[in-house]
């Protein structure tokens, strides 16, 4: 999972510490508005494949 934004350190943190119940995109527009706290841009989910020759 990739997670972009801003001020992300304590999104981190809550996510170390099993406290966060959910987290959602917001457009860039509304950045402004959650003051120093994080804003989370966008959320990829994606497969990683294998790496050859890693056990």
């Amino acid at each position: 999972m990739v997670v972009t934004g801003a001020r992300l350190g304590k999104l981190v943190d809550l996510i170390n510490e099993h406290g966060l119940a959910s987290v959602s995109a917001q457009d860039a527009r509304y950045a402004g508005t959650v003051g120093r706290g994080p804003w989370v841009a966008k959320i990829t989910i994606a497969r990683l494949d294998k790496v050859v020759g890693l056990p």
